[in-house]
Order: C-alpha cells, then structure tokens, then sequence
C-alpha cells in the first residue's frame, strides 16, 4: 500500500480538482490525478487500477459530469471492492459539488455514504476541508463550523448640513459660521425622521493669523505635529495644556452645532437610540450661482475651515462621543451632485495593497523613509483570519501610478474588481498647485536599486483615474490626505469621494508611523470581523485613545500622545459591511496549520520579533523582483539567516511565493549535491528521497530532480541556501 490518495473526477471538473490537489500538497499530502501520473504508451486501465487499490484512501469528486463519466464509474466500482476486501480503514470518500441531487449521486454508492458536500460559495472548497481531512484521517471529528455570517447592527443617524459658509473677522482673529440644520435618520426606515429649522452654528475653535496663544487650532496643529520632536519641558508642559483644553473644545463645539433651540427635538429622539450611532456633517462646499471670483473664494475658503475642525473631538460633557459602551461614529460627507456609481462588494473581498517607497526627489535630495511593512504587516495579519476563500491581498509591484492604473483596469476588465485600495507612503499638501497628492516611486525609475525616483500625483489625477472603478473603500495611510487650503475638494480625500470613491480613510494632519500602525492593525481586524467601514472607524480610533504610548524618544523619554482625532473617513452616503461572514475555528486553524507547513524547515522567528533593517529588507525584496536569486553576504554574526528568513516568511504571507524550503549547506547537515537535493525535496515532497534513485543506474540525478521541479512549478517556491560560505572556494582558490 503507498500513502496516496486517489482523486477520481470527470475531466470537466479539472479547475476544482486542481485547487483541491494544491490545497492537499500544501498540506503535506500526496494526491495521485491521472493527467499528472500517467505517459504515453502507459496501460491506461491497470495503471489506475493499480493506484486505486494501493491507494491510502478514494476520494471521488461528485457533479453531474462525474456521474455521466464512464471512467468514474469503473473507478469507483474498483474503489468500492477495494473497500469491501480491505480490512484497514480504507475509505471511498464522496465530495459533492454544488448543483448535485442527492438522488442521483446515492445511485452509486450502497448503504448510506457520509458524503461531504461543497456549499455554493466563494470559500465552499476551503470551508469543506476539515471535513475532508477529517474523512481522511488527519483530523478527528469535530462539530460542524461553517462560515458565520455576521449582519450589520441598525444604525441611526444624526446629520448636521452646513450651508453658506462664511468667515468673520476681528482684529487678527477669524472663525468660521454656516447655516445649520439638524436631521435625524431612524434605524428603522418605518420610523418618521425629524428635521429642525435652520439655525446659525459659529465655530468656538478660533484662528489667530499672528498665531498666537489664542488660535487654538494652531495649537492643536502643534501638539499634532511637531511636540513629538522634543516631548520635554516647556514644549511638554504645552502640550499637557493642549490636552487638559480637549475636552473643553469638544464641548464648545458640541454645543454650537446641537444645542440650538430648534435642534433639541431631532438630538433628543437620536440621544434616545440604545443602539449603533452616528453623527454625520455634511459641508456644501459650491458657492451659489452668479457668485463673484471673491465671493466663490471666501465661500470655499470658510467651507475648508469648517471640513477641518476637529469634529472627532465633540464631547458632550460625559465624555467624547467616541467613548463608551454606546460609542458614537463620525463622519464627514460633501454634498456630491455628480453622478457616480460605487461597486457592490461581494466575495472574495480583493484588496490592493501599494507601499510606495522613493529614495529620493527630482533634486537629487533623499526621501524621508517608512519602514514598508508598518500597514502592510497589520493588514495581512487580519486577512488571514479569512482565508483565501473570502479574501484576497494583492501588493502592487513595482508601486508607481500607471501599474496602478493598469491593475485597477486589468481586475475589472476579469471581473475582479478591487473593494480596497490601501495606500501606504508619504501623502503632501502641494501649495503651488492647492492640491493634495500622493507620493508614488517613479515608473521609469522603477528599476533602479535604492534610486527609485519621487514622482507626486496630485488629487485631480488620482481621482480621475479611480471614478470608474467605484472601488467601495479607499485607506489613505499617508500624512495631510484630509488636508485643504482653499478648495475642500483640494484634499484627496474629498476629491477621491467627490469621483465615486464611496469610502475614504484618510489623514488630518501629518502622523506618526506608530500611530498609523496600531490605526491600521485595529481598523482591518474589526472590519474582518464584520463590523462596517464607520463601525471599523469607532473601534481603531478608541484603540489609539486607550493606549497613549507612542515609543520612546531618545533623551527625552516616553512619548504620550493624543492623536486619536487625526484618522478621519469620508463617505458619500452608505457605510458598507464588506465582511459578511466569518470562517469557522476548525478553518482558521487548518489555514495556519498550512501556512506553517508552507515554511519547511525555516527556523524560528525570534521571540523578540524582527526588529530593524527594514531598507536592507526591502532591497532584497526589490532585487527579487528583477532577478532570479539574491545573495546576503557579510562576516558571521551580523544577522545574515535572520534577515533571509525573515524575508522569506514576510514574502509568503504577502502572496508572492506559496511555500519555501530551507537548507544548511553546513559540511554536517548535507554532503554533496545530492545531501542538497534530498533536503529540498522532503520539505517539498512528501516520502521524497534521493535515495530511491541509485547514482548507478544511469542519470540518478537528472531523474530525481524531475519531482522536485515538478513541485517547482506547481507552487511558486523560495529557496533558501545558508551558510553559502562551507562550499564555496578557499581564500587560495
């Protein structure tokens, strides 16, 4: 008896046999498919006669071709006999798929079969292998845990419309008024909304255009952005007082937008919801017709002003909105009369995921760096919760803006469209054009190592390239991509939901590193658990407000920071839920069992993680891209296995490469290149070994690589050689 399981399917059904083989090879298994087994001149019928009864298990693939299959017919009758003669454990284990009577298919087994069955779903066949490695032996039976689906709470909302923005000035202090009006949406469209009257709001939040201890804003804008340079001192003492006044600015701007008289009934009937809220401000940025070039401008200017107070901050004498056991969304939404169509998300969710990383400007001036996992790693890490069958990240190389555009296109034109589109990098405030843009490498540069160009896309082209795509959420993980001057539009996150983006996280001021990291890491893990876009919002915002720390700055200490407030989200109207089911444990825990497998014998990640060297990181990674191999030289000690590994480990669970294998080319671990050859093959092959071909007989070698090449090109593979140095040449040749 061999250690294989037989696949007997109809050739019609080759697509799904082959991700179920790939999914059986990745963990550890050894199926035997005809096409893949058998040569010319082979005896057709006593070959699969042969594997079948020396098989370790049957598992025939049911569908309606299958059972109009002659050949998987006499299959399983030779199954079935081997079934009845054997006497240890061997199983003919139906599969059946989608649109399959039960009926029919019963036909052709006697007695009951336990058959297992492959729902209709983007997941069925990954949601089915439990069942199926239970069927085989390698798990034990455990209750049945399907997909969970996961509905959306109701959600009532508050929305406060500000119109006709102005700015009032006295001396050299200025704020910012608008006509308001309070509605109040219900949960339950059965129930009558309330609309108040209009109402004048007038921003408490000043600006001093001397700057000045009274511009309260300006103070906020540096506590944001420049108090973490030297957190000690006066410049702390600052900022304790900036942080003491949160709370009273919260207030103040709480009670002039919902404290009007005629705002009371429709903040009453909200307050009164026990339920998922969320407070809403909608700007109408467009000065009406017939407005002057002066008139137009003031009336944008004022509308930016408004855009970007902080209402994150509102606090209603208890505590900020976003506390608590009834914690309160808040959004931005602009008025958008363009016709515009956003995608309807369905599953797999596909998300893009770009990490621009230029080294330097059109002056030849270096580009402040980012270490380029710091959102990426977050992210997949809250992806592989889902599994393949319900999600799918694709990172975007090389990261410049016409691959960018060519991927967006190339996935629609499939039928693939993305639902995300992550942007990970430097975002900017460009004053000489007033508009925002993104930092992206380059295209022409894209092949330089550690030259990649800056090339700046502004807002206007960014968004005329995604409003066809509707794509449902866009993350904005770079510095001042809510920012504006004298256009809300300017920003790029309003122009990107002006175009048809339907959801925009983005960035109010320029944030740190470390606050981004622990934004996105909370933000994606909530959103993966079926929370909508808004509801993912509440739960990363309150993550950063829970937990203050934000590293230690050397001299000074620890760094506390309140910046909770600067992750801000736009939308247009509707908050999806892009996760609408979540995996079963049994799943969960069969897809880490296969992604560990997947490493072969790569050693350990340290237990203090991997820390550093993320340019080196990325320059191995880019060399990758444009060669077939990359060598890390250096003297012993200085880290040359841990940077391999962890390259290789951090490309796996990105996508690139499906499995790797390790080998130690040290003299005690393997001999020649056939000691190189056996190590490589067994993480790749089960039951592989050299040994099974004799170096007398012919070309041993040239024969026993054929399977592991074969493997090669099945699965995309890294390979990783250490200690390079035992077989190389002598200092005397």
């Amino acid at each position: 008896m061999s250690d294989h399981i037989f696949l007997s399917h109809s050739s019609k059904d080759d697509n799904l046999v082959k991700q179920l083989r790939q999914l059986l090879e990745l963990h550890g298994q050894i199926p035997w498919v005809d096409s893949r087994e058998l040569t010319g001149g082979d005896d057709l019928k006593a070959r699969i006669e042969e594997s079948i009864r020396t098989a370790r298990h049957f598992l025939v693939v049911i569908s309606l071709d299958a059972l109009d299959s002659e050949w998987v017919e006499r299959e399983l009758e030779i199954a079935l006999d081997e079934a009845e003669q054997r006497k240890d454990g061997y199983k003919v284990i139906p599969v059946v798929l989608p649109g399959t009577p039960m009926r029919i298919f019963k036909r052709s087994f006697p007695g009951d079969p336990l058959y297992i069955e492959v729902a209709d779903a983007p997941n069925g066949l990954s949601e089915a292998l439990p069942a199926i490695f239970a069927a085989l032996g390698l798990e034990l039976p455990a209750d049945y845990q399907g997909k969970e689906s996961v509905a959306a709470k109701p959600l009532a909302e508050l929305l406060l419309k500000l119109t006709d923005p102005q700015i009032e000035k006295k001396e050299n202090l200025y704020w910012v008024t608008a006509t308001a009006e309070l509605e109040y949406i219900p949960a339950d469209t059965a129930e009558r909304g309330i609309h108040s009257r209009r109402y004048k709001f007038t921003s408490p939040l000043i600006r001093d255009e001397k700057r000045g201890r009274d511009d309260n804003l300006e103070e906020l804008r540096w506590y944001i952005e420049r108090y973490f340079q030297w957190p000690v001192g006066v410049f702390k003492d600052r900022a304790m007082k900036t942080e003491a006044n949160l709370p009273a600015w919260g207030k103040a701007l709480y009670d002039a937008a919902l404290q009007a008289e005629s705002a009371r009934e429709p903040l009453t009937a909200w307050q009164g919801q026990s339920g998922s809220r969320r407070f809403s401000v909608q700007v109408d940025f467009e000065p009406p017709e017939g407005s002057s070039e002066d008139e137009a401008a003031q009336f944008r200017e004022a509308a930016v002003e408004l855009l970007a107070l902080p209402w994150e901050i509102m606090h209603d004498s208890s505590g900020f909105l976003g506390q608590g056991g009834e914690a309160v969304q808040v959004r931005r939404r602009l008025p958008n009369r363009k016709q515009t169509s956003t995608l309807r998300a369905t599953l797999p969710i596909r998300v893009l995921l770009l990490s621009p990383r230029p080294e330097i400007d059109k002056n030849g001036k270096p580009v402040g760096y980012l270490d380029h996992r710091s959102s990426a790693l977050p992210l997949i890490e809250a992806m592989e919760q889902l599994g393949e069958g319900l999600v799918r990240v694709d990172i975007l190389r090389p990261p410049t803006f016409p691959a960018l555009k060519a991927k967006l296109k190339q996935a629609k034109d499939h039928d693939q469209s993305y639902a995300v589109v992550h942007f990970d990098g430097h975002g900017v405030y460009d004053r000489k054009v007033g508009l925002g843009a993104l930092c992206f490498e380059a295209a022409r540069d894209s092949g330089k190592l550690g030259k990649r160009l800056l090339e700046l896309v502004h807002a206007k082209d960014l968004a005329a390239e995604l409003r066809a795509y509707g794509v449902p959420l866009m993350v904005l993980d770079a510095c001042q991509t809510a920012k504006a001057e004298l256009d809300p539009a300017s920003s790029v996150a309003a122009k990107l939901l002006e175009e048809g983006v339907g959801s925009v996280v983005a960035m109010s001021h320029s944030v740190l590193v470390e606050t981004a990291s622990r934004f996105v890491t909370a933000f994606y893990q909530a959103l993966a658990q079926g929370g909508r876009v808004g509801d993912a919002m509440l739960v990363a915002q309150a993550a950063l407000f829970g937990d203050r720390f934000r590293g230690k700055k050397m001299g000074a200490g620890d760094l506390e920071l309140q910046d909770w407030f600067v992750p801000v989200l736009y939308q247009d109207r509707d908050d999806p839920q892009l996760f609408t089911c979540r995996p079963g444990e049994t799943e969960q825990r069969l897809a880490q069992k296969g992604r560990e497998l997947q490493l072969g014998k790569m050693p350990a990640a340290p237990e203090h993680s991997f820390i550093g060297r993320s340019r080196m990181l990325l320059h191995v990674e880019r060399l990758l891209a444009q060669e077939q191999y990359a060598v890390i030289r250096g003297s012993g000690g200085l880290g040359k296995t841990a940077l391999a590994t962890e390259l290789g480990r951090w490309l796996l669970r990105c996508g690139r490469f499906q499995r790797a294998a390790f080998v130690s080319l040290e003299p005690h671990c393997v001999q020649d290149v056939r000691g190189v050859l056996d190590a490589l093959g067994r993480q790749l092959l089960p039951q592989y070994s050299v040994a099974t071909y004799p170096e007398q007989e012919g070309d041993a070698l040239a024969l026993a690589r054929q399977p592991v090449e074969r493997a090669l090109r099945d699965h995309p593979t890294l390979l990783l050689l250490d200690n390079m140095e035992s077989v190389l040449p002598d200092h005397a040749g």
